[in-house]
């Protein structure tokens, strides 16, 4: 694997640029933070298996193929059409695309009135000295302790910046596509995401993943959530690019009475992490982080997330789902820390695993840190293959064995996706999930 040095010497010139483009007072707070992100990124170094928290991940991709940075957005050659299939139906009044992690303008659509929400790129509003983005800009992430979120700390040129003012309730979600484009090199994205979420607001959004053209993408995504009190996030992250690698690291800080809701969908991919990590920093806040993942192939997906509990009377509710078949591995490693004045704190965790091949593998691991006494707390992990009594039941009535199989395995993914509150992303899952399955799933209910 290549070394640290020639890792970060291959960005120098990236980072100068950076540093040309900052100007001002406020903007030479965001340079500070890239160069001491640059020294992190010299001194973690690139993780291995000999870290625990990489201990079943595998980063070895790197050096297969030659990603190179991808600095300016080049969309000449797309046009909206193009992109038009990655989006949920039903909803189209705030529809971002980023071309190799840079905001592209002329393939999005904003269609709002409203200067309540503020959309667009993040790299924009940091140049506006725009406070909001200024004063939260790496204001949680981990940079100290994460070789990829000080990476792309240092050198992200361009992600989304979400702003929403206080008292607003967004029904209508924002999506956000993310579009690699591999017709000519492999490049390496660095993708910065920023939302900010005032007092007493709601808002939704949906970030997808696509690679075009015929070489992979490696893909390293930061995304910074802040919650105000009261304020409600629900974050959807959709990974059904089975082309690129993708390491997607998100941070919440949440204030009083805030509610986080996460929904992590991995329907392919060749290489998922998602490090997840929120912490509940006032009084009665709520985190719910629910994920699936249905691989098949030699597909990887690694979950891991954290709940920190550092203020007392709060609730989190995780329920992570998998369904492996053929050579497929995944990782779930999901931790709740409950902190010791973190008194009357609800936590639970729960993974549940289908097996459909022997040679598919899981690795998971729950894990509870619990410094107050005055908690209910419970965390349990179950794999196995599908129940041979319940298809049997199937089959006595007429249903055939792969239709059978077809449906408990939908019945095993439906009782996750349930759970999201939008009827057409739902809806858009069923149906990758059946065509996954090689079924109509309505014709044998």
């Amino acid at each position: 694997m290549s070394t640290n040095v020639e890792i970060v010497g291959s960005y120098l010139a990236e980072f100068e640029r950076i540093k040309k483009s900052l100007n001002g007072e406020k903007s030479s707070q965001i340079f500070v933070k890239k160069q001491q992100a640059i020294e992190f990124v010299e001194k973690l170094g690139i993780p291995t298996r000999k870290h625990e928290e990489w201990r079943f991940t595998n980063l070895s991709f790197l050096n297969k193929s030659d990603f190179l940075p991808v600095n300016v957005v080049d969309d000449v050659s797309f046009e909206k059409r193009d992109v038009e299939k990655h989006f949920i139906e039903g909803y189209g009044n705030y529809r971002l695309v980023f071309v190799n992690g840079c905001f592209s303008e002329k393939l999005s659509s904003i269609n709002t009135e409203k200067n309540e929400i503020i959309v667009g790129s993040l790299k924009e509003f940091l140049a506006k000295d725009f406070a909001p983005a200024i004063e939260n800009f790496s204001k949680f992430i981990n940079n100290e302790n994460s070789f990829f979120s000080s990476l792309n700390t240092a050198l992200s040129p361009d992600g989304a910046f979400v702003y929403v003012h206080d008292g607003i309730a967004e029904s209508e979600p924002i999506q956000l596509l993310f579009l690699n484009d591999g017709r000519e090199t492999s490049p390496f994205v660095q993708a910065r995401n920023l939302l900010v979420v005032g007092e007493n607001s709601q808002v939704k959004i949906i970030c997808r993943y696509a690679t075009i053209g015929e070489n992979d993408a490696f893909v390293n995504i930061v995304t910074e959530c802040k919650e105000d009190r009261y304020a409600n996030i629900e974050l959807y992250g959709i990974h059904d690019d089975e082309k690129s690698f993708y390491i997607n690291t998100t941070e919440v800080n949440q204030q009083e009475s805030s509610v986080f809701n996460d929904y992590k969908v991995n329907i392919k991919g060749k290489f998922v992490r998602n490090d997840l990590n929120s912490k509940l920093d006032g009084e009665h806040c709520e985190a719910n982080l629910n994920g699936i993942y249905y691989l098949t192939g030699k597909d990887f997906a690694d979950n891991h997330t954290l709940i920190d509990h550092a203020k007392p009377n709060s609730n989190s509710n995780e329920f992570y789902k998998g369904i492996l078949d053929d050579s497929s591995s995944a990782v779930f490693n999901g931790k709740i820390y409950v902190r010791q004045d973190a008194q009357k704190t609800n936590a639970f965790q729960t993974n549940r695993n289908v097996l459909l091949s022997d040679n598919a593998k899981i690795n998971t691991k729950p894990q509870l840190e619990i410094f107050a006494d005055d908690v209910k707390c419970s965390h349990g992990a179950t794999s196995g293959a599908l129940d041979e009594s319940s298809m049997f039941y199937l089959q006595s009535r007429g249903i055939s064995r792969d239709d059978a199989k077809s449906m408990l395995i939908m019945a095993f993914a439906n009782d996750l996706i349930d759970k999201f509150n939008l009827p057409e992303l739902q809806k858009t899952i069923r149906s990758e999930i059946s065509n996954r399955l090689g079924i109509h799933f309505e014709e044998i209910i």
